[in-house]
């Protein structure tokens, strides 16, 4: 499994469509930018532990992508360091092994 993704290229299972991308503000440690987000709005099941939420969204050929949100007051890297976190990410969610999720209408915004 990869940490962070610099350039990914791979089909969704459910793709986004090109008429919901729309221009929005993205923030950075550096400061705020504008660029355009993909978004998207599904029933999905939704993850989340102390210090922060995710979903995953899957990928035509068989494989997925988890997607974690850090809390509003942590970094992405402070999450690399959380053994919630790193358990989170080798757990398997196939079945119901991790206690704190739901299914949930996600909009997924990226």
């Amino acid at each position: 499994s990869i940490a962070s993704a610099i350039d990914y290229s791979t089909t969704w299972s459910n793709r986004f469509s090109a008429a919901q991308t729309a221009s929005a503000t993205f923030h950075t440690p550096d400061g705020a930018i504008t660029c355009d987000f993909m978004n998207q709005t599904s029933q999905r099941r939704y993850y989340w532990g102390k210090q922060f939420t995710a979903v995953k969204q899957h990928e035509q050929a068989g494989g997925s992508m988890l997607f974690l949100l850090p809390n509003e007051d942590l970094s992405a890297s402070s999450l690399l360091h959380d053994p919630e976190v790193l358990n989170f990410i080798f757990s398997d969610l196939s079945g119901s092994s991790w206690d704190n999720s739901d299914t949930y209408t996600v909009n997924m915004e990226g």
